[in-house]
């Protein structure tokens, strides 16, 4: 690949590189990847465990942990850079028009916080008036098929089972309505008959995006139009 994207390509890496400082040195973990996700398709990313998906959907984000760092390459969304030596720029400028569903619904949600009030806050970084948001709430979880979404906004995460909380977390992915929506085995751990309905839920609330990628296991494929 070159340097030069297409401007209708959603996400584009070129060449991407990953390591952890260790030491007086640089661990990589990540190398040259290189993967374009066009408008309206979804990309299936597959590989074993430990090779390397969640931090590349973590870099992507701009969330890597420290010590983590993009050592080559470049990213963009949209035909924008998200990489670079500022950090934090970088960080604002992945989150609004990329997000990322990662694999333990559970981690994603306050426990000790209602449904409505993990969106609240979340609507509100994004500079939605309070008006707005519980109507707002409610549309995303109806996107995602939930039904007795009034019902859902006031319950605690541990009072969801694990399939409404994927389910949660993946309306809340898409508030900002990304351009680019990455699934990192969003359904690990589920049973086959709560990851067809996920799956099924996932992409008719994806619809809207501009592409996806999927970082998933090998059973998952077929929601991709390209591996």
């Amino acid at each position: 690949m070159n340097n030069t994207f297409a401007p209708q390509t959603a996400l584009a890496c070129d060449n991407v590189s990953i390591g952890y400082r260790a030491g007086n040195g640089i661990l990589s973990v990540v190398r040259n990847v290189s993967l374009d996700v066009r408008p309206g398709t979804a990309l299936g990313l597959v590989g074993e465990s430990g090779s390397g998906k969640s931090t590349l959907a973590l870099a992507l984000a701009g969330c890597l942990p420290p010590g983590g760092i993009v050592t080559g390459g470049s990213i963009q969304i949209e035909g924008q850079s998200v990489g670079g030596v500022r950090v934090g720029r970088s960080r604002l400028e992945a989150a609004r028009r990329l997000s990322v569903v990662f694999q333990n619904p559970a981690a994603a949600l306050d426990p000790s916080r209602r449904i409505m009030a993990v969106f609240d806050q979340r609507l509100r970084l994004l500079g939605m008036p309070s008006d707005q948001r519980r109507s707002r709430a409610a549309a995303l979880l109806d996107s995602v098929k939930i039904r007795n979404v009034d019902h859902v906004l006031t319950c605690y995460p541990h009072q969801l089972s694990g399939g409404m909380q994927q389910r949660v977390v993946i309306a809340l992915a898409l508030a900002n309505d990304p351009a680019v929506l990455v699934l990192d085995e969003a359904d690990d751990g589920a049973g086959c008959d709560r990851r067809k309905r996920d799956h099924r839920a996932s992409e008719n609330a994806t619809t809207g995006t501009s592409g996806g990628l999927v970082a998933h296991l090998p059973r998952y494929k077929s929601g991709a139009q390209a591996l």
